[in-house]
C-alpha cells in the first residue's frame, strides 16, 4: 500500500468513526474484534485497524469490557477471531472458553512472560505477542486456514430408523430448496445489470477498505467470463461473499451474485469435457482437509450410508498430503477432518476438472467440483492425528426427493425470469423477499405495458393477500383483471386464475356470497373452455369452492369439493407433493366439524408427514397442522397430546419472521386452558398470564379481559373467590370501553354472583358503567356436567382454538 493510498484509508476510517453510526450486515464468515482500554484515535492506532480489514473486514473496536461481552453474545452465525490486551484478556477468556464462535485469542501485551502463565489453561488462545507484525501474520494465517472450514453442506439418510427420519428429512426439504434455488440461477437469462449489482453490494460492505475495493475496480475493468475460476480461487471480496451467502443460504446475496455463480459454473462445465478426456480411468480420487465442530462430525458419522451435499463450489486435491495440512491439528473446539473423495461414472455428474492452469494458486493440483455435487457416505473412521471419511460421488440419490425436484424443475420451464425467481420465494413463504424482487423488475421493465406487468401485479397481489392486507390485495387483482381485459373477453379461459385470485381475497375478508360467485366463475369457464378434467389448477378451483362452503357451515358440499380436488393431485402430483398436504388438511377440518375424529385424526398425520418430507422446518404450513392436530386432540379431552401439539406450533410461530404476537397469545390460552382440565392449575395459570403479557403491549382490550376472565374461573375453581372476584372485575373494567358488550357483561355478572352475591350489587350499584364483555370461555363455565365436558370444552374454547 503507498502512502498515499494509506492516508486516504485512514481519512475513510476517520470519517467512520466520527460520524454518526450507520449499520452494517456482516456478509463475511468471521470477524475481528480487538478490545484493548487503551485503544484511541492516533494514527498508529487507526493504521493497524487499516491492517487488520486488510485480512478480515468486519472489524469491531471495544475498549470497554462490559459492551465487548454483550456484542459477543450476540453473534450467531459468524466466527471470531479475538484480539485482546493481556490485562483484560485475564478477565474476558475465561468467560469465553466455551464460547462456539470463538476461533482463536490473541494476547497483545507488553510482558509475554506475565501473561504466558495464566493463559496455558486455555486451548481457544492461538498465541501471545508482544510485536504486532507477528501477530497480524499469524492472524492471516489461522483465517485462510479457517475459511475452508465454512464450507456449505447438508447431511442426510434416505434408510434412516423411525427415530432419525424427522430431523433428516428437514434437512432433506432444505436440500431440496437450494437445488432448485442453484437450477434457477443457473438458468437466468444474463442481465445487464447482474454485474453492476455484485459491484455495488460490495463496494458499499467494503466502503472503508481501500485494499478491497481496489480489487473491486480492478474486477470491475478486467473481468471476463473466462477468467471466473481465476476469482474465485483468489482471496477477495468474491470468495468471501459468496461462501458466506451460500452457507447461510441469503437468498439476497446470493442473487446478486448470479451472473458470478454462472460464469462459474459453466467455465467449470467446458473444463470438464477436456478433463474427463484426458483420464486413463472413469475413477478419480481427490481429497480435502477441513475442520468441523464435533456436532457436524457426528452427524456424517451417525449417517453412514446416507448422503451428503455440498453447497458450494468445492476445492479439492489429487495430493493427501496437502490436504492433511489443511486439516489441521485436532483442537477443542474443532476436530481435523480428510475427505477421500471417489469420483466414479464420471460422465453422470455435475462437472469437475483440474484448475491448476486456471487458478489464482497455480502451483496446487486443485480439482474444483461443481455447486449441489451429492455424495454417498461411505465410512468414518478415527485415526491417531486425525478423522478420516470416505465419500463416492455419485447420482443415486433419494428416489422420491428426486422426483420431487423433477417435477418442481419441470414447473419451472424452459425460460426463466424474475418471475420464476418470485414464485420460487412465495412457495418458501419468503413473502417480503419475494415483493421486493417483483417491485425490484417493475423498476427494470419499460414504461410502455409490457406482458410481464400484469402477471407481477397478480403474484403482488397475492402476497399481500398472505400479508392478510386485502384492500391492497383486491387492488392488484383488480389491476391485473383490467389489464387483461383490455385484450380478452370476460369469459377467456386466461382469465381463470384472475377470478379465483379475487374470489379468494373476497373470501378472507368474509364476503363469502361474493366469494363464490367469482369462483363459481372461475370453474364454469374451466369446463367450458378446457377439455382435461385431470389438472392441478382444476383442483385448486374446486378446493376455492369447497373453502367456502366451509366457511357456509355447508359441510356436506365442502366435503364433496375437498375429495374432488384430492383425488385430482393424486393423480396429478408427485407422492409427496406439499399441496397433498393442503388437501388431507382440510378433509381433516371438516371430518373435525362433523365430530368425526378418527378420520380428521388419519387425514390430519398424512397431512404432517408430507410437510415433514416436503417442507423446510420454518415453513407457516407446520403451524397450522400443529394447531388442528391439539385442537382434535383437545376436543376428545386427550390433554397431555393437546399440549404436545399447541407447543410445537409454538416454537414454528416464533421461528416465523415476523411471527404473529396474537396466535402466540393464542397458543398460550389453549394450553393453560388444557393444563385446567387437568387440574394442574399452577401451569394453567402461568399460561394465561404468558397471555396476558402479550395482549397488554398490544392493547387488545377485549383479549385481555378474556384471560383476566378465565383466570377468575381457575381461582373459582380453587375456590380462592376473593381472588377470583377480583379478575372478574378487571374483565368487567376493560371492556367498559367496548362498544355492544350488553350480552357478554350479563354472563360475566352472572359468573360473579355466583361467588359473591351480595357484592355484585353491592360494590357494582350501576351496572352499565362497569361492565363489558366476555369471550365465549366465561359461557359455558357456569354449569356443566360431566358427561357434557368435552363438548362444551370444544364450544367455549372455538375462537381461541381456531382452525389455520
Amino acid at each position: 500500500m503507498t502512502a498515499t493510498e494509506a492516508t486516504n484509508s485512514l481519512l475513510a476510517l476517520k470519517r467512520t468513526i466520527f460520524s454518526p453510526t450507520v449499520p452494517v450486515p456482516i456478509l463475511e464468515d468471521f470477524i475481528v474484534i480487538w478490545l484493548d482500554s487503551n485503544i484511541n484515535t492516533s494514527d498508529e492506532c487507526l493504521e493497524t485497524q487499516v491492517r487488520l480489514r486488510s485480512i478480515i473486514n468486519y472489524l469491531k473496536v471495544f475498549d470497554n469490557t462490559n459492551e465487548c461481552l454483550l456484542y459477543l453474545s450476540s453473534i450467531k452465525n459468524e466466527k471470531i477471531f479475538l484480539i485482546v490486551s493481556g490485562a483484560l484478556g485475564e478477565i474476558v477468556v475465561p468467560l469465553l472458553q466455551n464460547s462456539p464462535q470463538i476461533l482463536s485469542i490473541f494476547i497483545f501485551c507488553e510482558n509475554k512472560e506475565k501473561h504466558e502463565q495464566w493463559s496455558r489453561s486455555y486451548s481457544n488462545i492461538h498465541g501471545i505477542f508482544t510485536k504486532l507484525s507477528a501477530l497480524l501474520n499469524d492472524l492471516e494465517q489461522d483465517a485462510l486456514l479457517h475459511k475452508v472450514d465454512m464450507t456449505p453442506m447438508s447431511v442426510f439418510n434416505v434408510n434412516a430408523t423411525e427415530a432419525s427420519v424427522r430431523d433428516l428429512k428437514v434437512e432433506n426439504a432444505s436440500f431440496m430448496w437450494f437445488q432448485l434455488l442453484i437450477d434457477i440461477l443457473l438458468r437466468l437469462p444474463q442481465s445487464v445489470n447482474a454485474k453492476k449489482d455484485l459491484l455495488d453490494e460490495s463496494r458499499v460492505y467494503y466502503r472503508n477498505n481501500e485494499k478491497e475495493l481496489e480489487k473491486v475496480d480492478e474486477f470491475e475493468e478486467y473481468y471476463e467470463s473466462t477468467n471466473a475460476i481465476f476469482w474465485y480461487t483468489r482471496d477477495c471480496f468474491l470468495f468471501r461473499l459468496l461462501n458466506k451467502a451460500l452457507r447461510t443460504q441469503d437468498i439476497d446475496i446470493i442473487f446478486k451474485f448470479r451472473f458470478f455463480i454462472t460464469d462459474l459454473y459453466q467455465q467449470l462445465k467446458e473444463l470438464h469435457s477436456t478433463y474427463i478426456q484426458s483420464l486413463s480411468t472413469d475413477k478419480v480420487v481427490v481429497y480435502r482437509g477441513q475442520g468441523m465442530t464435533r456436532e457436524e462430525l457426528e452427524k456424517i458419522e451417525k449417517n453412514v450410508g446416507g448422503l451428503i451435499s455440498m453447497n458450494s463450489f468445492i476445492s479439492t486435491t489429487l495430493d493427501k498430503k496437502a490436504a492433511s495440512v489443511f486439516a489441521g491439528p485436532n483442537r477443542t473446539d474443532m476436530e481435523a477432518v480428510l475427505f477421500e473423495v471417489e469420483i466414479s461414472n464420471i460422465k453422470s455428474h455435475k462437472p469437475f476438472a483440474d484448475i491448476k492452469k486456471f487458478s489464482n494458486m497455480e502451483d496446487e493440483e486443485e480439482i474444483l467440483i461443481s455447486i449441489g455435487s451429492v455424495y454417498r457416505i461411505l465410512s468414518v473412521e478415527q485415526t491417531a492425528d486425525l478423522w478420516y471419511v470416505k465419500l463416492l460421488m455419485n447420482d443415486k440419490e433419494d428416489m422420491a426427493l428426486k422426483e420431487l425436484i423433477q417435477y418442481y424443475k419441470d414447473d419451472i420451464g424452459e425460460e426463466t425470469t424474475l418471475i420464476t425467481l418470485g414464485d420460487y420465494l412465495l412457495d418458501l413463504g419468503e413473502f417480503t423477499k419475494a415483493e421486493r424482487y417483483y417491485t425490484l423488475l417493475l423498476k427494470e421493465l419499460p414504461l410502455t405495458e409490457h406482458p410481464d406487468i400484469e402477471q407481477i401485479y397478480n403474484n403482488i397481489g397475492v402476497i399481500y393477500c398472505n400479508k392478510c392486507d386485502y384492500e391492497n390485495a383486491l387492488k392488484y387483482h383488480h389491476m391485473t383483471l383490467e389489464l387483461r381485459l383490455k385484450y380478452l373477453s370476460d369469459d377467456d379461459s386466461s382469465l381463470i386464475l384472475t377470478y379465483a385470485n379475487i374470489g379468494s381475497v373476497y373470501h378472507m375478508k368474509k364476503d363469502y356470497l361474493r366469494a363464490l360467485e367469482y369462483h363459481q366463475k372461475a370453474i364454469s369457464i374451466w369446463l367450458q373452455s378446457i377439455e382435461e378434467l385431470n389438472h392441478p389448477t382444476l383442483a385448486s378451483l374446486y378446493n376455492n369452492i369447497a373453502e367456502v362452503y366451509r366457511e357456509l357451515e355447508n359441510y356436506n358440499e365442502a366435503l364433496s369439493y375437498f375429495y374432488k380436488t384430492l383425488y385430482i393431485n393424486l393423480i396429478c402430483l408427485p407422492l409427496n407433493h406439499p399441496d397433498l398436504s393442503t388437501n388431507h388438511n382440510n378433509i381433516g377440518l371438516i371430518y373435525k366439524q362433523q365430530n368425526n375424529y378418527l378420520l380428521a385424526a388419519e387425514h390430519f398425520e398424512k397431512a404432517l408427514q408430507i410437510q415433514l418430507i416436503s417442507l423446510p422446518d420454518n415453513h407457516p404450513s407446520f403451524l397450522s397442522i400443529y394447531n388442528n392436530i391439539a385442537q382434535l386432540y383437545n376436543e376428545q379431552c386427550l390433554y397431555t397430546r393437546a399440549i404436545d401439539n399447541f407447543e410445537k406450533a409454538y416454537k414454528c410461530q416464533v421461528n416465523i419472521i415476523p411471527f404473529d404476537q396474537h396466535n402466540l397469545a393464542e397458543i398460550h390460552n389453549n394450553v393453560a386452558f388444557c393444563y385446567e382440565q387437568m387440574d394442574n392449575y399452577q401451569m394453567a395459570f402461568e399460561n394465561y398470564q404468558s397471555a396476558l403479557n402479550i395482549y397488554i403491549p398490544l392493547n387488545d382490550y377485549l383479549s385481555m379481559s378474556m384471560i383476566y376472565n378465565n383466570m377468575g374461573t381457575l381461582y373459582t375453581k380453587q375456590k380462592e373467590l376473593d381472588k377470583a372476584f377480583e379478575f372478574y372485575r378487571k374483565s368487567l373494567q376493560l371492556l367498559e370501553v367496548l362498544p355492544d358488550t350488553d350480552l357478554h357483561v350479563e354472563m360475566v355478572k352472572n359468573a360473579i354472583k355466583k361467588i359473591k352475591p351480595e357484592d355484585i350489587f353491592r360494590q357494582e350499584p350501576n351496572s352499565k358503567s362497569n361492565v363489558g364483555t366476555t369471550s365465549n370461555s366465561a359461557i359455558n363455565r357456569q354449569s356443566r356436567g360431566r358427561d357434557n365436558r368435552c363438548r362444551t370444552t370444544a364450544q367455549r374454547r372455538r375462537r381461541w382454538c381456531a382452525c389455520w
